[in-house]
């Protein structure tokens, strides 16, 4: 950010009408000394506001851009991650594309010749309306990967087409590693141990966290829409909380049910109601395994999540809410509420620039 903030701004110079939106989301690592110190001339001008909030205890990645989304004003949102640059006339880029047709989104491609810009693929451009309209970012949705991918069909679901930006200068990002990505996220840090059972046709994995709490779920292969990836049956992980003995694990599900599993030497084993066909979860304690794992995870999670909305032609999601919480503007210690979006513009006279 220290190296893509001040160029964004910079690079934008030319469009009067926009407002740079940063949310700090509980950032340990010195964000808000560094933006209070050097970005003070921004702030100053209403060019820049930034917001913090100390809640979230890990990354959310849905989370996070609903509630900054829900702190913007304008007709139009425009996602720009950390780690992108805008290029230099980008919002006047936006402007154009929507002045001349109301009815699109802006976004980038995701053929394989764009893949060394994949950095970029959560840069998107919408109404303000339209992105409210979807209920936002799906926040099942917490970790890396499709969550971008479902919001723009969603969007399409609404009757939206999809404009995808060709100009490669406005797409420049600093490349990171997918374990750079998902360094901050629950999965990563609080998986405590992985097992895994087979069956024919099916993979049944039971993930074990830290604060007591389980995921699991039986997984399937689907067609290269998904680029091989499984998905899980049902389109989400059954949770609980866990308890072991050296006897036997107990898993307590949210919907009340109870799965006791026999621990042996190799991981454990659940006896079906017939006490005839033997299930067994192999404990795996590989680090290759587990990191891949991990990678994998969000991957799964999220793509099973689309799969549902897209079968169900779910064009708005989060029911509940979405983007809420606690947060503080330009430094203040006065809190802020966050329940729904902020009053903003309704969408405008097509024929002025925004």
């Amino acid at each position: 950010m220290k190296q893509t903030l001040p160029q964004n701004l910079l690079d934008n110079e030319d469009y009067p009408q926009l407002e740079f939106i940063l949310l700090d989301y509980n950032s340990k690592d010195g964000m808000e000394a560094w933006v209070k110190q050097e970005m003070a001339s921004f702030i100053a001008s209403g060019r820049l506001t930034y917001f913090r909030t100390e809640a979230p205890a890990f990354f959310n990645r849905s989370h996070s851009r609903n509630l900054a989304f829900n702190l913007c004003s304008g007709a139009l949102l425009c996602n720009v991650d950390a780690d992108n640059f805008t290029g230099k006339g980008f919002a006047a880029y936006l402007n154009a594309e929507f002045c001349s047709d109301p009815g699109i989104l802006v976004n980038s491609h995701f053929l394989h010749e764009y893949l060394p810009y994949k950095d970029a693929f959560g840069r998107f451009g919408a109404w303000r309306n339209d992105f409210h309209e979807a209920g936002g970012y799906d926040e099942a949705m917490a970790s890396y990967g499709y969550e971008d991918i479902d919001f723009y069909e969603r969007l399409v679901l609404l009757g939206r087409k999809e404009v995808k930006i060709d100009n490669f200068s406005f797409l420049r990002s600093i490349a990171h590693d997918d374990a750079e990505r998902i360094s901050q996220e629950f999965f990563h840090n609080n998986l405590e141990k992985l097992y895994l059972a087979y069956g024919n046709g099916f993979t049944k994995t039971l993930f074990l966290f830290k604060d007591k709490t389980f995921e699991t779920g039986t997984l399937t292969a689907q067609d290269e829409y998904y680029e091989g990836l499984f998905t899980i049956q049902g389109g989400a992980w059954q949770k609980g909380a866990w308890e072991i003995t050296p006897e036997e694990l107990r898993l307590r599900f949210r919907n009340g049910k109870e799965m006791v599993l026999g621990t042996t030497n190799q991981g454990l084993v659940y006896l079906l109601k017939d006490e005839s066909t033997r299930l067994s979860f192999f404990h795996i304690s590989n680090e290759v395994v587990i990191e891949e794992v991990k990678q994998k995870y969000s991957l799964v999670t999220n793509v099973s999540r689309m799969k549902k909305n897209m079968e169900a032609q779910k064009a708005r999601v989060n029911p509940e809410g979405y983007g809420r919480g606690m947060v503080y503007r330009n430094f203040t210690r006065e809190k802020t509420e966050v329940k729904e979006p902020l009053k903003g513009v309704s969408v405008p006279d097509m024929n002025r620039n925004l």
